[in-house]
């Protein structure tokens, strides 16, 4: 209650957002620089309060102890996404729930995507991102897209490395992050209409209009919902067919007889098994003629990352030129 009265602002929109921020997680004392910028940029978009008011207001949420260095920091006009950035560089030491470098590493090599589906794991992924500090950031940014491969569970790591290769990139994949969202939000699209698109709308036939003999497990579908599961079914083939279009586009590979996307294994080529599934590369590793590590699979003795040769005889076809 004590705080609360201590706030104060220019306008209703603005009082009132800030003491819905100081009664959900008190006021800024730098420790919560993770949550609490989180949730004044949430609560001043909601009440409608401009950037201007966003940022010379925030010093009235910050405790006494810090007021001064929060007020150095916005001397002269600048956004709020840019004051934001130098808040938590500021503070970055002070909180309690810090993320860096080395934890970020560590989340990744949990593979986290063998929990969450595609769009929850990106959405994650970016949170985490984004709470590095400002330089581990710029360190990392060249490497974002082969940081999330690293988080996706297999089945989704393949598919990804089939859309997003690049052959005029170093590491065989687009760094184009844009592109890699688009992506993962089409998969997601294509994995929510096989898996909840029909098995939920599925209902049993009433006996009265049945027919034929009873048996046990039939089911029927409704019509409208068929022709509704069919076209979305459609629609996203259409738009799994112009994303990578417009990916060969922008980075000159074409890929023999790949219209639309064919699931196939990353190791030998072949469209029937996934690469867990490949006997071959299954004694590959066996043999020690490749290794896998931190997401990607490695030549032996170079430490170097395959690149992906989807259409072309895989990744072994690749060993088998260089050996």
């Amino acid at each position: 209650m004590e705080e609360r009265q201590h706030v104060h602002g220019e306008d209703k929109n603005t009082t009132k957002a800030l003491q819905v921020v100081v009664d959900k997680v008190g006021r800024f004392d730098g420790r919560n620089i993770t949550k609490f910028p989180r949730v004044y940029t949430c609560e001043m978009e909601v009440h409608q309060v401009s950037e201007v008011k966003m940022i010379s207001t925030f010093d009235l949420a910050v405790v006494p102890e810090i007021r001064e260095r929060v007020q150095e920091l916005h001397t002269e006009t600048i956004s709020w996404k840019k004051f934001e950035e130098l808040l938590k560089d500021e503070f970055f030491e002070e909180d309690s729930e810090r993320m860096t470098k080395q934890t970020f590493l560590d989340w990744i090599e949990q593979r986290p995507g063998n929990q969450m589906a595609p769009n929850e794991l990106i959405r994650e992924f970016e949170a985490k991102f984004g709470q590095l500090p400002r330089q581990e950031r710029q360190l990392l940014e060249t490497r974002k897209t082969g940081l999330f491969l690293q988080t996706a569970d297999e089945h989704l790591e393949d598919k990804l490395l089939f859309y997003l290769a690049d052959k005029t990139s170093e590491s065989g994949f687009t760094n184009d992050w844009k592109l890699v969202k688009e992506t993962v939000g089409l998969l997601a699209r294509q994995q929510k209409i096989k898996t909840r698109g029909l098995l939920p709308r599925l209902e049993p036939m009433p006996a009265s209009q049945n027919l034929m003999p009873p048996q046990n497990g039939i089911k029927t579908v409704k019509d409208g919902t068929l022709e509704e599961l069919i076209k979305g079914i459609q629609d996203l083939k259409v738009e799994m067919t112009e994303l990578k279009k417009s990916q060969m586009a922008s980075s000159s590979k074409i890929i023999e007889g790949s219209n639309g996307f064919i699931e196939r294994c990353m190791w030998c080529d072949n469209p029937n098994h996934k690469r867990g599934e490949c006997d071959s590369y299954k004694a590959a590793i066996k043999d020690g003629i490749v290794y896998f590590k931190e997401g990607r699979i490695r030549l032996t003795g170079s430490d170097e990352p395959l690149k992906t040769n989807f259409g072309k005889g895989g990744m072994k076809k690749l060993v088998e030129e260089q050996t």
